[in-house]
């Protein structure tokens, strides 16, 4: 697992391809967790207020397993995940830097 320098070291000096692999494991894994994790959260509260069934940690990361939409349930959840890691990491951004 690469640590904080080396991912600056690369931003910063690196080769193009060196770049878009580091932009794609902030990309992919970063975001992906952080969104799935939040949407994890807050669904999970909203179906048990509801009285519905839970879905898994990997359900909101990858989509539903028995799903045959390779669109929407693997496409679109990441693609949801990632926004919402990005807002996430913006409010807690602003929250934050308020305070100094």
């Amino acid at each position: 697992m690469l640590n904080n320098s080396c991912l600056f070291i690369i931003l910063v000096f690196g080769t193009e391809e060196k770049k878009l692999v580091v932009r794609g494991y902030v990309d992919h894994i970063i975001l992906n967790f952080i969104g799935g994790s939040v949407r994890c959260l807050l669904g999970s509260i909203c179906r048990k207020l509801r009285g519905k069934k839970n879905y898994s940690f990997n359900e909101y990361l990858y989509g539903l397993e028995d799903s045959e939409d390779f669109v929407i349930d693997e496409l679109g959840h990441e693609f949801n995940n990632k926004w919402i890691g990005v807002i996430t990491i913006v409010i807690i951004a602003l929250l934050f830097f308020k305070n100094f």
